[in-house]
């Protein structure tokens, strides 16, 4: 029963593993578990090896095999450049060529993937791609830390992606169309920008669910483990606060980014955004990007289209965006 046609994701992050496993076929994909751990405190500062990970997915009767699992490390980079149209054997190499003219690194220890945007066609008839790249090294790591979990690793992607796919399982937008998904992680940001189904923009933001945590341990004069408590249990007008500077900072940075994208890619503004990660679930954060936006913000529930109503994680769902990207990757689609 958790073989053929079953599928997994792993988001192992900086605070909380996550993992999903959804079974069926493309358009017909149901939920067949999803599990979440937060970090014990020695976990997040890098301590923890494979054994945490694989007591995690036995514990919880994850499946192993035909797994996508994401790429994070220090080296990984997001590029957006324009190439001609040329066969995807050149394509690759071109890829290659242009992220190497601002890295210094051997071709050898360079590991690149892309995907080109459905925008509007641009008068040269290039190709808008945006690249992802990391040293390989890190890639290899990676591959053992799993392999060492007991994970057959079958895919490896990037949040930008997963979120992609996630996004495409749940939303019907409208042609040409452009919608964002934030992903708030511990210790950065990940924004994806969606148009056509397709991935029209990509960015980090240096701000994460520890700035939010360090405004409430400064706020109550306690340690993190107090702070996560007031961070989700705070009164809104309270949360409001605690937490304007980080908001703003987010808010500007995304402000930021939206402006690039139009005046960068002509593409029209955003239409909406939508949260994911466990700082989405932060009371008063969607009202407050909101207004300072100008466009409607939803915390995202990735798993809507998977399960029965009334049935899944409940308040945690918004964690789990990733991982369900992941799951449809693994499977070869959304």
């Amino acid at each position: 029963m958790l073989g053929r046609g079953c599928y997994t994701g792993i988001d192992a992050g900086a605070w909380s593993l996550k993992a999903v496993t959804i079974t069926g076929r493309k358009g017909a994909y149901s939920l067949k578990c999803a599990a979440y751990m937060l970090l014990p405190p020695e976990a997040r500062e890098g301590e923890a090896g494979p054994g945490l990970l694989s007591d995690f997915l036995k514990s919880n009767s994850i499946p192993v095999s035909k797994t996508a699992v994401l790429m994070t490390g220090h080296s990984l980079m997001f590029r957006h450049f324009y190439l001609p149209p040329m066969p995807d054997k050149d394509l690759r190499e071109a890829v290659k060529w242009e992220i190497r003219k601002e890295v210094a690194m051997a071709p050898a220890d360079l590991v690149s993937d892309f995907v080109t945007t459905s925008g509007a066609p641009r008068p040269d008839g290039k190709l808008s791609i945006t690249a992802f790249a990391c040293v390989r090294k890190e890639i290899d790591s990676l591959i053992a830390f799993f392999r060492d979990s007991g994970v057959e690793v079958s895919v490896i992607e990037v949040i930008p992606t997963s979120l992609l796919a996630s996004f495409c399982l749940n939303n019907d937008a409208p042609k040409d169309e452009n919608n964002a998904m934030l992903d708030i992680g511990e210790t950065k940001s990940t924004l994806a920008i969606i148009r056509n189904r397709s991935l029209a923009f990509a960015r980090e933001i240096s701000i994460g669910g520890q700035d939010f945590t360090r405004a409430a341990a400064m706020h109550l004069k306690k340690g993190t483990l107090e702070a996560e408590e007031y961070k989700h249990g705070a009164a809104p007008e309270e949360a409001r606060k605690t937490f304007q500077k980080s908001s703003e900072r987010l808010s500007s940075e995304l402000h930021r980014s939206f402006d690039y994208f139009q005046a960068q890619f002509r593409e029209g503004s955003v239409h909406a955004l939508y949260l994911s990660g466990g700082t989405a679930l932060l009371r008063g954060l969607p009202e407050f990007i909101a207004d300072t936006a100008g466009i409607p913000v939803f915390v995202d529930d990735p798993l809507r289209k998977l399960i029965a109503k009334g049935e899944g994680p409940g308040g945690l769902a918004p964690c789990f965006s990733t991982a369900v990207g992941l799951a449809l990757r693994a499977a070869g689609g959304a």
